[in-house]
């Protein structure tokens, strides 16, 4: 099987379509639809790569990353904030 990806993102058109470009790709694709749901699966499957939208419910992007990043033993996870046109974002807050 191949790299396994973590889709969260609270559109399910938005899942659907990350799924079905990577998954014919030979991906293993997981969606969670809010964040709190994103650090429970990142926990528990250990992705290889993590797309997350920047404004989830539960916890946002940069909530997420500040979790995994504060678990030790999570390590080596690509992580991949997308921000659509109609977002606002404050770029400041972005995680190294």
């Amino acid at each position: 099987m191949g790299k396994k990806i973590l889709v969260a993102d609270d559109s399910v058109t938005i899942q659907k379509v990350i799924k079905l470009a990577l998954a014919s790709e030979g991906y293993n694709i997981l969606v969670v639809s809010d964040g709190k749901e994103a650090i429970r699966a990142i926990e528990q499957e250990r992705p290889d790569a993590v797309l997350v939208d920047v404004a989830l419910p539960g916890a946002d992007a940069f909530a997420v990353k500040k979790a995994i990043d504060a678990n030790p033993t999570i390590t080596g996870i690509a992580f991949v904030i997308m921000v659509s046109a109609f977002e606002k974002m404050d770029e400041r807050a972005v995680v190294d």
